[in-house]
């Protein structure tokens, strides 16, 4: 069986120290996934070997049943992998259709220097407005990033992950310091996401979590603790003693 992404037996050490040991995880095409465990679980780390931002000491990652794990960053993303960050990593003096542009020329390969006035490129506005219009940010457009709201920002960095038509998509704490309410637009957005984009997200926030996640695999100490689905992962008690506690039994 071919996964959209698939992680074998990888390890990372700095030094004398292990923090990503022997993990395999395998997501199957259009997955809702959801990656948790305590701080210093290793989870940020484990992201950054499956983006190229850290090369690991032993194992492999496929994507798409094709390894990558000697391809750049910029590489991967081409090959259909893309990510949200931890702190937002938007161009705050650009409007929100030009954060959305730079994506889309990414993608495609294109001229960036085009970007001088997005309105001479008729293809390209009629994209971008028909995508910010399906992620509800079409009065967004044309504001600057820096007058958005910070939950605002956190959609609109999803939206720019989109844009590069991934197969995979990564979302690491997507949900960090937002308001409730804006935790609940995002939710709404990730549940409406297509099913051809298999989605994988690192957050602390069990409530999302569990509203989203189909299956869940638990980091403990760079090592998977298990994997299973939601019902199953709450209710296990080493889970609920490293993690959870009591609030969420």
């Amino acid at each position: 069986m071919s996964f959209a992404l698939e992680i074998r037996n990888l390890k990372k050490a700095f030094g004398g120290l292990e923090v990503t040991r022997d993990v395999s995880l395998a997501l199957a095409g259009g997955a809702r996934h959801a990656l948790i465990g305590p701080n210093g679980a290793g989870k940020s780390t484990l992201v950054n070997l499956i983006t190229g931002v850290l090369k690991p000491n032993a194992g492999e990652i496929l994507l798409g049943g094709r390894e990558i794990g000697n391809l750049s960053q910029a590489e991967r993303v081409k090959r259909g992998l893309a990510r949200t960050f931890q702190i937002n990593s938007l161009f705050s003096t650009m409007t929100v259709a030009e954060n959305v542009a730079l994506a889309m020329v990414a993608h495609d390969a294109t001229d960036a220097r085009l970007l001088g006035d997005i309105s001479k490129d008729v293809k390209l506005s009629a994209r971008i407005e028909e995508h910010l219009a399906r992620l509800n940010l079409a009065e967004a457009a044309d504001r600057l990033v820096s007058s958005l709201s910070y939950g605002q920002q956190r959609i609109v960095e999803v939206a720019l992950a989109l844009a590069l038509q991934p197969n995979v998509l990564l979302l690491d704490e997507p949900a960090a310091g937002l308001a409730a309410k804006d935790v609940e637009i995002l939710l709404g957005l990730l549940k409406g996401l297509p099913t051809t984009v298999s989605v994988l997200i690192i957050e602390h926030d069990m409530d999302l979590v569990f509203r989203f996640a189909e299956t869940i695999t638990v980091l403990v100490d760079g090592q998977v603790l298990l994997t299973g689905l939601p019902d199953a992962v709450r209710k296990d008690q080493r889970v609920r003693d490293v993690y959870l506690g009591r609030r969420h039994g």
